[in-house]
């Protein structure tokens, strides 16, 4: 049978294991937070990345117009003094244009693609922001429902009645839930450290590679420039 003194024990254990839990919850929080925090440093690389990369697609796209503009402005001076001459720069007319055309063609396949992988880009972002509303309207329910507790409590006192059985199986249920969470978060807190170490190199060197491919697009930059 269940004495005062025993269930003041137990509530005192109770209160280390809550904790020990609340050490490891705010732990793994503190993981979680730097695993985006680098997610979110890189996200920005290559968001400036792809800007700067539209931007070297439109110089090279203009180029390309530039170019084929001016090889039809030097075949229009060929001489077409015989049938053969006529016929050789009508061909080649003929030659340049159909080669801008297909030109036009495969970049407007690859602009669809990209704008596929943009959408597919955008749904899983949709999703993240579906997930994260979610997150908001269940702590923003359950901090309702504890308002409305601790309103209870201060308007009528205890909810019911004291006595030992009753607080000893609510120590009981409070021991079990501690310890079930408490392992739960443990695994949960190994597995997201786990995943910040190997995941912390690929960062790094995928963060070198976007750097580096920067350096290309100015030099990029500079070559289409320079064409002008």
């Amino acid at each position: 049978m269940a004495t005062p003194q025993q269930n003041a024990i137990n509530i005192a254990g109770n209160k280390k294991k809550i904790y020990e839990l609340e050490r490891t919850v705010d732990e793994n929080k503190t993981n979680i937070l730097l695993n985006r925090s680098m997610l979110m440093v890189n996200k920005k690389i290559m968001e400036r990345n792809f800007e700067a990369a539209q931007a070297n697609t439109m110089l090279a796209e203009a180029n390309t117009k530039n170019l084929f503009r001016n090889r039809r402005a030097a075949m229009h001076l060929l001489p077409e003094n015989t049938d053969v001459e006529k016929n050789m720069k009508n061909s080649l007319l003929n030659r340049a244009m159909s080669r801008e055309l297909i030109t036009k063609a495969e970049t407007n396949a690859k602009r669809i693609a990209i704008n596929r992988s943009i959408e597919e880009v955008n749904v899983a972002m949709r999703k993240v922001n579906e997930m994260i509303m979610e997150l908001n309207e269940e702590l923003v329910t359950k901090n309702t429902e504890r308002i409305a507790e601790n309103t209870e409590w201060i308007n009528h006192g205890f909810p019911e009645k004291p006595n030992v059985e009753d607080n000893a199986k609510r120590i009981a249920d409070n021991a079990e839930r501690i310890a079930k969470k408490w392992h739960e978060t443990r695994k949960m807190l190994l597995e997201e450290r786990e995943k910040i170490e190997a995941n912390t190199a690929k960062i790094y060197a995928r963060r070198d590679r976007i750097l580096e491919n920067a350096e290309k697009i100015k030099v990029n930059y500079g070559k289409v420039k320079g064409k002008f």
